[in-house]
């Protein structure tokens, strides 16, 4: 019989522990470990913090219990996984730190040593990391990570073998089929949306971020699962969420600035809204969640298809 206390990843609970993990983050330790100045840092640490909240949004209403364990794949700063180790969860931060996020491994080990956070950290990549000898992971999950993957499709695989058969893996990234880059915020090429570098300016070309793009695909990540025999969901509402943050979250809005000044025209922020109605496969961006066959019908996989 398993009495382990029940967790409910709630928006209180969320709260809470984003507060307390704010509370106790000393910059200057983390901006040693990486040789940098707490100015140089700043900016990104507020960026990482406001998308840990959005991480651990992901996973409003889910129900774990107490002690089960945890992977955050391309954990960053690690501040979504310090909320989670704090809410009662045994957590392992993998962080590799590759093209154009070199600096996250050190900056995640100092955040949560300052915060007296344990975190098990896994500084190789996804695709390549043996899980065969660790325990397996009731909850994974990924935010904005995927799409940064040289080999998605090789990573995907590689975590489907790291997942108990009672959990699920939750992800959110962007999608491709929709040809829009939302971290440059530019239009790509329709179906082929890589050529797109050969109309663009070398200072975008040639940056850290824009060589970390994979492209991935609705399509790409449904023929991974049935390939590996797993079960894939993908979640309604994704896209009008990410226009309706653009007008509420002004930290947001300021990264996104190009597609911002359009939302603020009421006009075109309808229009926009109304344009969310495409059918899910070329939404962006795309939350999914993926699970062994038959756990599509239990409690957590129903209420995180259900919620928005």
């Amino acid at each position: 019989m398993n009495d382990r206390q029940t967790i409910r990843i709630s928006d209180e609970l969320i709260s809470e522990c984003h507060l307390r993990m704010t509370e106790s983050i000393k910059l200057t330790e983390a901006a040693t470990a990486i040789d940098r100045s707490v100015f140089e840092i700043q900016k990104t640490y507020e960026i990482a913090l406001a998308e840990s909240r959005q991480t651990l949004l992901l996973l409003q209403e889910l129900e774990f219990k107490f002690g089960d364990r945890v992977l955050e794949v391309g954990a960053g700063y690690g501040l979504a996984s310090i909320c989670l180790a704090m809410m009662g969860f045994e957590v392992v931060a993998l962080e590799p730190g590759g093209i154009g996020f070199e600096e996250n491994r050190l900056a995640s080990i100092a955040f949560a040593k300052s915060c007296g956070v344990l975190l098990d950290h896994i500084t190789e990549s996804a695709e390549s990391y043996d899980f065969s000898q660790m325990e397996k992971f009731r909850l994974i999950i990924s935010n904005n990570v995927l799409e940064h993957i040289p080999d998605v499709d090789r990573a995907l695989t590689n975590l489907n073998n790291a997942l108990s058969t009672d959990g699920v893996m939750v992800h959110s990234c962007a999608n491709y089929s929709f040809p829009f880059e939302p971290h440059f915020g530019i239009p790509l090429m329709p179906m082929i949306p890589r050529f797109t570098s050969k109309l663009l300016p070398q200072s975008i070309v040639s940056s850290g971020l824009w060589r970390s793009l994979n492209f991935i695909k609705y399509s790409q990540v449904k023929r991974n699962s049935r390939r590996s025999q797993m079960t894939c969901g993908f979640r309604k509402g994704t896209m009008s969420k990410s226009i309706q943050r653009l007008r509420l979250d002004q930290e947001f809005s300021e990264r996104h600035a190009a597609i911002s000044r359009l939302v603020r025209w009421r006009l075109l922020y309808r229009f926009l809204l109304l344009m969310t109605s495409i059918p899910r496969r070329f939404a962006t961006p795309m939350d999914f969640i993926i699970c062994f066959p038959g756990e599509e019908e239990s409690k957590n996989v129903r209420t995180w298809m259900r919620s928005r």
